[in-house]
C-alpha cells in the first residue's frame, strides 16, 4: 500500500525497502537519484530530496520505491500502478514525459546494470540539459553537453 507524508518536501513509499528483498534472497539493484540533479529542481528552486528504487534483476519489476522530494506524493501512485500490473521498470523509464516535470526522474532512476539508456523514439524530444535519471548508478558523474547528447540518442556511455 502506498503512503505519503505531506511534509516539505513530501515523503512517499510503496513496496519493499532496500533491506527487505535482500533478506528474502532477491537479486536486486538499488538505484538512487538526487532531486538536485533534475531540471525541475532548478525551475522550482528546490533541490532537496532523494529518490530510491529497488528493482528485481530477474523479473525487471519494481519491488519498491522511497521518494523524498518534490512530487513524491504524486509519483508514488504511478509506481504503484506499474507494480500492481507487474510491468517491468522499463515501462516507466521509456515513457515520453513533458518537460520539465518531476516524472522525468523515471527515465534515470529506473536504470539497471549500471548503464544508461534512453529510447530514441520516446525521449529524443524530451532530453534535459542535465540528464538526471542517468545519474542514479553513477551519482558522481558530471554530465557535459556531449554526454547528454549521446545519451539522448540512445548511445550507452
Amino acid at each position: 500500500m502506498p503512503y505519503a507524508i505531506f511534509v516539505d518536501p513530501s515523503f512517499a513509499r510503496v513496496g519493499l525497502t532496500e533491506a527487505e528483498p535482500k533478506e528474502e534472497g532477491y537479486n536486486v539493484t538499488v538505484n538512487t537519484a538526487a532531486v538536485a540533479k533534475t531540471v525541475r529542481s532548478g525551475v522550482i528552486n528546490d533541490d532537496r530530496g532523494l529518490y530510491k528504487a529497488v528493482i528485481d534483476n530477474d523479473t525487471k519489476e519494481i519491488l519498491g520505491v522511497t521518494l523524498f522530494g518534490d512530487q513524491g506524493h504524486e509519483l508514488v501512485n504511478t509506481v504503484k500502478l506499474a507494480m500492481d500490473h507487474h510491468l517491468p521498470y522499463t515501462a516507466l523509464r521509456d515513457q515520453m514525459m513533458t518537460h520539465p516535470v518531476m516524472s522525468e526522474i523515471f527515465i534515470h532512476f529506473l536504470i539497471c546494470k549500471n548503464r544508461f539508456y534512453i529510447n530514441q523514439k520516446t525521449h529524443a524530444g524530451s532530453m534535459t540539459g542535465r540528464a538526471f535519471f542517468g545519474l542514479l548508478f553513477d551519482s558522481h558523474f558530471d554530465d557535459d553537453f556531449s554526454i547528454v547528447f549521446f545519451r539522448s540518442i540512445g548511445i550507452v556511455v
